[in-house]
């Protein structure tokens, strides 16, 4: 079958991701706002797609490109408008019938 495409929106230093990079069958890709943690998983986790982040969206990521986003510990420390607003990007880059 084909690769699954995953993003990790706000991935720090890439607790998380580090074991999708390992997997024959997807396609990691992770995002976060720290600069510092960006560059480090750009470094050390070679096997993931890092994106630096901007503090509000639009993700700098093309339309229907997920087939999953997933976020931990992120939102609990957003604004509730600011939860909406990423909510709302993250089903602009997931593909249809993505989660």
């Amino acid at each position: 079958g084909r690769n699954a495409t995953i993003l990790d929106f706000g991935c720090g230093a890439g607790r998380m991701v580090r074991y999708l990079g390992q997997m024959d069958d997807v396609d990691a890709h992770a995002i976060d706002i720290n600069p510092e943690l960006v560059k480090w998983c750009k470094k050390y986790l070679t096997d993931v797609t890092t994106t630096q982040n901007t503090a509000a969206p639009p993700m700098p990521l093309p339309d229907a490109t997920f087939d999953m986003v997933y976020s931990l510990s992120i939102f609990t420390h957003l604004p509730e408008d600011m939860t909406q607003a990423w909510l709302e990007d993250i089903g602009r880059v997931l593909k249809p019938g993505g989660r």
